[in-house]
């Protein structure tokens, strides 16, 4: 990857000879023939009808009672809705089996969703609600939101004891063949590229914006991922990510394309790591898509050692933010027969377009590839000035182009201009995607991430990314969780930290050994637990406010 691009006189030739670095290989056309995320669920209730899908805290729900759950309300919400497509409906609900019968109630409605979390306060949400031009809102939470232009607002509840639903004004349930030919007409009517779901990303206005997945979007990347790391009908996945953050898609519909059980983790298990690590052994989970910062909190506790090593965990995968190398070594000692995956991504693509498999142990202060892309994926770096990068060391930002490209955001043509753009590399007509990552190729073509845009600090006429003086001082021992900021006003450093005891001798010792002068931080600061938001984070805008 060293070499320059002065040999080669379009994009197109470079492709040809570095394919292995830029494009990801070619997907099997197994998937091609599909419309609609629901023929997952279709095929897997033929196979598996019986099965558990979903197990959350005692209650669990077989293939063929989501299927017909879902179906019910969907034709209820279609009725509701008076035959009007493709519009979006609001789900209000949290990590329970209600939100995900609604959730694909929307989808057999002929619509598509948006979940947003019921625990937000009734005002954020009811902003989210007048943000955008919902065709409805459906509440898993026992209460009604009533927002002008909605044309329904609805409270979920299943009104026998017996679980079945009744529709709208006496549609009641369907069954038997009346229910397949209502499905092959909903999915026969389905443009592969319709809207699927919906995602909220926070906005640097303040306002929450839409970021809009397509069917086709999904079904590219749930095919490539499957395939990839031999996911099937074996696997038992334990849930963490929230079903209103993008990370858990790929729970979802590796479930209803596969036919394997889901495990919806109790929020609070990942507070405590025994209860965590129990939870794993006794259920004999296979598979976790996870947060670095979970993974983090048994590495720091040594719940392996002290805990137990679930035996029947082959496959773990990591993301949403940088692993800490030396938390993921302690978790590749315990266990070296386990795959260890960084997957990485944008809400602004469907699942994720990089991936790197952790095999040779890298020291604990050096920092995690972030990989090479998924298939029918290109991903390249492009210069500020929009020239390919091609030398390994020098810094650009993260570009993507590829089927899994979501629809854009909804209502802001403006900001969807911004960051998906024709490729400035080809004559032809190719949309891609701008990250505002930047990375750097390493010696091997892996991409590695280096910071955000917004992470870039100039500080003593530097420019500074303060990721690499987290990743630095989070190799120190003892060290859980670290995060930097920025004081513009006082043009200082400021670095936080969790640690059982106070530790900023160690922490001098390691700035003063790995870090030139002008990087070093002004101030150490230890707090007794790192802010997280809802989709397990650190909080960056928590620490920056006053008294923090």
């Amino acid at each position: 990857m060293g070499e320059d691009l002065a040999p080669y006189p379009s994009f197109d030739l470079y492709i040809i000879k570095h394919a292995e670095y830029i494009c990801g290989l070619p997907r099997k056309a197994e998937c091609d023939d599909m419309r609609n995320i629901l023929e997952y669920l279709e095929e897997t209730c033929r196979r598996v009808p019986d099965r558990d899908a979903f197990i959350c805290e005692g209650d669990r729900i077989s293939f063929s009672e989501l299927r017909r759950r879902a179906f019910e309300y969907g034709m209820k919400l279609a009725e509701r809705a008076g035959g009007v497509r493709n519009r979006p409906i609001c789900v209000i609900g949290e990590r329970e089996i209600d939100a995900l019968v609604c959730m694909l109630g929307c989808v057999y409605s002929g619509n598509y969703y948006v979940l947003v979390d019921a625990s937000l306060p009734d005002g954020r949400i009811e902003a989210m609600l007048e943000s955008v031009d919902f065709l409805g809102a459906v509440s898993c939470s026992g209460k009604a939101y009533h927002v002008p232009g909605l044309v329904f607002s609805d409270v979920y509840h299943e009104d026998t004891e017996d679980g079945s639903s009744e529709g709208a004004d006496g549609c009641g349930p369907y069954t038997g063949g009346e229910t397949d030919r209502a499905v092959r007409s909903i999915i026969e009517r389905t443009c592969s590229f319709d809207p699927l779901y919906g995602v909220f990303t926070s906005g640097t206005t303040g306002v929450p914006k839409l970021v809009v997945k397509s069917h086709a979007s999904m079904i590219s990347f749930i095919e490539d991922f499957t395939e990839m790391f031999d996911i099937d009908e074996n696997e038992v996945l334990g849930n963490q990510f929230p079903f209103y953050f993008d990370a858990s898609t790929k729970d979802l519909y590796c479930c209803l394309k596969c036919g394997l059980t889901v495990h919806i983790i109790p929020k609070q298990f990942f507070s405590f790591p025994q209860l965590l690590l129990n939870y794993l052994i006794e259920n004999r989970i296979t598979t976790i898509i996870w947060v670095p910062s979970a993974l983090s909190l048994v590495a720091n506790g040594d719940g392996l050692e002290t805990i137990g090593v679930p035996q029947t965990v082959s496959k773990v995968f990591f993301v949403g933010e940088q692993m800490p190398v030396r938390q993921l070594n302690y978790w590749k000692r315990h266990m070296p027969e386990t795959r260890f995956i960084n997957i990485y991504g944008s809400t602004e693509v469907a699942g994720n377009f990089l991936y790197y498999i952790y095999e040779d142990m890298l020291p604990d202060d050096q920092r995690l590839p972030t990989g090479r892309p998924f298939p029918n994926t290109k991903v390249f770096l492009l210069s500020e000035d929009g020239q390919l990068i091609t030398q390994s060391g020098r810094e650009g930002e993260i570009c993507v182009v590829g089927d899994t490209l979501s629809l854009g955001y909804y209502g802001n043509r403006e900001m969807t201009d911004k960051v998906f753009v024709q490729n400035p590399l080809v004559g032809y007509r190719e949309t891609m995607y701008r990250t505002g990552d930047m990375a750097v190729y390493d010696e091997k073509g892996n991409i590695v991430w280096a910071s955000r845009k917004d992470f870039q600090i100039k500080h003593m006429g530097y420019r500074i990314e303060l990721s690499e003086i987290e990743i630095t001082l989070g190799a120190v021992p003892g060290i859980e969780e670290c995060c930097c900021s920025y004081d513009p006003d006082k043009k200082k450093i400021l670095f936080y930290y969790t640690a059982a005891s106070d530790m900023k001798k160690e922490i001098g010792k390691q700035v003063r050994a790995k870090l030139p002068k002008y990087m070093f931080p002004s101030k150490y600061i230890r707090l007794d637990s790192m802010p997280h938001n809802a989709n397990g984070k650190i909080d960056r805008k928590k620490l920056a406010q006053p008294g923090q």
